[in-house]
């Protein structure tokens, strides 16, 4: 890690409609903790415990502050995705630089976010994953606040909401799976959990953890 590691501050993104789950995927649970519980913990110890989430979460088991979703239109959640979730991280933080996850990525870990927090650099502007199969991973990443804001305002703006387009128009350090892939867990990292069939695959390599 470097100097600025006293500069971070992270955001799990629990907003969304859970469509194809049917019910809110923040509310899901291992061993008695609810997905959110499992990330914050991951997120406290690089961030020093700044933490905030952002979106619906209702059910605030972990006692963390709650910011809505930015108002940016009347278009439906579902069109608009996570860049507005992102938008109120960039928007409402202090430090240089953001650390946004999914709640939906519950297999994140302490340490892929501190290792991926060393590559932050000054000529750079974001850090986000690649994943094994060959996909970014925008949501587990880190931003820098004053050079990202204008980006995302920028997007939003011309109802561009692709995550993926924004992360390519930055100065973006793209992590490959070889960098992080001495790290325990490192294959089921970015095992993202959408349907019902996600979280029984999820419980099963849990269980293989321990």
């Amino acid at each position: 890690m470097n100097s600025e590691d006293n500069s971070i501050e992270g955001f799990i993104l629990t907003g969304g409609a859970s469509s194809r789950m049917g019910f809110d995927k923040a509310t899901l649970r291992f061993e008695n903790k609810s997905f959110i519980e499992h990330l914050s913990e991951a997120v406290f110890a690089v961030t020093e415990r700044r933490v905030k989430l952002i979106g619906g979460f209702h059910e605030n088991v972990c006692d963390l502050p709650v910011l809505p979703d930015e108002v940016i239109s009347s278009e439906s959640e579902l069109r608009r995705g996570p860049i507005v979730g992102l938008l109120t991280a960039l928007r409402h933080a202090k430090s240089e630089w953001v650390f946004i996850v999914a709640c939906d990525l519950p297999f994140v870990t302490e340490e892929l976010i501190r290792r991926m927090a060393s590559f932050r650099s000054k000529t750079h502007d974001a850090v986000v994953p690649m994943q094994p199969d060959g996909n970014m991973q925008p949501l587990c990443g880190f931003y820098r606040r004053k050079a990202c804001l204008p980006f995302v305002e920028s997007a939003i703006a011309k109802r561009d909401y692709k995550m993926g387009k924004l992360v390519s128009s930055i100065r973006t350090r793209f992590v490959e799976p070889n960098e992080v892939a001495d790290l325990a867990g490192s294959s089921s990292f970015f095992f993202n959990i959408n349907r019902i069939e996600d979280y029984k695959t999820a419980l099963d390599l849990n269980r293989t953890k321990h």
